[in-house]
């Protein structure tokens, strides 16, 4: 997944893989998995000195587990078919770097492919999640430092 975001193979090793979370039927809506996610990051960033990047995936349209990665402040840094053609998001985080956004902002359907893979090819990082009038859309920006 580095190579996916653009991680030098150099940094490779320095890539933690962010695995799937999941919940009980018998105690969801009690923010388990934000609080699981808040322990994961400041763990990673207390271990700075071995990790620099956090990667993941996520399904598309998996709106629980993307709301979960953006409050956790990772990016998605591409769109493609992995794991047996299989479209997924690529989130990532360099957490010895602050993402900072610039404006404007691009607000894109889900339903956009080809829209969202151009502003990723572009620089753009999928920031944020919204709904508007039942449509699920994604929130782009640049980052300040490049």
């Amino acid at each position: 997944m580095g190579n996916d975001v653009g991680i030098p193979r150099s940094e490779w090793p320095k890539v933690v893989y962010q695995e799937i979370s999941l919940v009980s039927e018998n105690v969801r809506g009690n923010g388990l998995k934000k609080l699981l996610g808040q322990l994961i990051m400041e763990e990673l960033k207390s271990r700075t000195d071995e990790f620099k990047y956090v990667c993941c995936t996520v399904a598309l349209y998996n709106i629980p587990s993307l709301k979960d990665k953006f409050n956790q402040g990772l990016a998605i840094g591409d769109l493609k078919q992995k794991y047996g053609g299989n479209w997924r998001y690529i989130f990532f985080k360099n957490l010895k770097e602050e993402f900072e956004i610039l404006l404007p902002f691009k607000e894109v359907s889900m339903k956009k492919f080809k829209e969202q893979q151009d502003l990723l090819k572009a620089g753009w990082r999928g920031v944020s999640l919204t709904e508007d009038h039942g449509e699920w859309k994604l929130i782009f920006g640049k980052n300040k430092n490049g």
